[in-house]
């Protein structure tokens, strides 16, 4: 279910979206256009019923608060309470908790038929630049000192946007070595990159994930001359973040245990 509770906002998706539709506000956006900002990052989930209820509910609860609850959206909210919410999973998943569910979308249905305040006023801030992790073009090659004393290399896959600032995502090169490769070397690793693991199995790509946002999330590579000359694939479907010393100490082991 991946709710942690029976309240409205006891899940990422409803906390998502109030966020989300706040931020639209603060960005300077109508109430119509902060609608469609929100409803279009779940287009593709349109035919999931419990997802639509969650944000349907939280999208219809944050604009009345706010004074800027719109007919369409009042009217789909208590529709999908009228037709029984989610209740169904909470019967499926948590079964103890449907009484405390059903208290919090029948105090949700008696708020959105009730007058709503005045419009909050909202003050618009001006967005602040996406901070640029890495201005290197796609393919060059950087090195990543291991616990073994050898270098691993890493090569730009790709980049992608975070919100709030745009990373580099890399491959993992199939080398090893305690001097740089040759260009041809370096070009022969890159067919067989080496995966990165992530509680969802094994995945093709990694991006740092930064101790402080203050310093140079890059510091942990060291970028070389070289650039390769043959196109990587690149999925960002695909990408892990970690911490540097975590993924140094996870090639070393996938070398060790290949050496046995």
């Amino acid at each position: 279910m991946g709710a942690w509770g029976p309240a409205l906002y006891s899940d990422d998706t409803t906390c998502d979206v109030r966020d989300a539709y706040v931020e639209n506000l603060k960005l300077g956006r109508s109430d119509t256009e902060a609608y469609e900002y929100v409803l279009r990052g779940y287009a593709d989930r349109a035919d999931d019923w419990q997802v639509m209820c969650l944000v349907y509910f939280a999208l219809a609860d944050t604009a009345w608060k706010y004074g800027r609850l719109h007919e369409p959206i009042k009217a789909r909210a208590l529709e999908l309470i009228g037709q029984g919410g989610d209740i169904s999973v909470w019967e499926r998943d948590a079964p103890d908790e449907v009484p405390a569910r059903r208290k919090t979308l029948r105090s949700l249905e008696v708020r959105l038929l009730s007058e709503q305040p005045e419009p909050r006023q909202v003050t618009v801030s001006t967005p602040k630049p996406k901070k640029i992790r890495c201005k290197a073009p796609v393919g060059t090659v950087f090195t990543l000192d291991l616990p073994s004393g050898y270098q691993a290399f890493v090569a730009i896959a790709g980049f992608i946007d975070l919100g709030k600032s745009v990373d580099p995502v890399f491959s993992i090169l199939d080398w090893r070595c305690h001097t740089l490769p040759s260009q041809a070397e370096l070009n022969e690793a890159a067919l067989k990159t080496l995966p990165v693991k992530s509680g969802l199995g094994n995945q093709a790509h990694w991006g740092i994930f930064p101790r402080d946002e203050r310093k140079n999330v890059m510091a942990c590579l060291q970028q070389t001359e070289h650039c390769l000359t043959i196109d990587i694939p690149y999925d960002p479907s695909q990408v892990v973040f970690s911490y540097a010393e975590s993924l140094a100490a996870e090639i070393d082991a996938h070398y060790a245990a290949n050496a046995k």
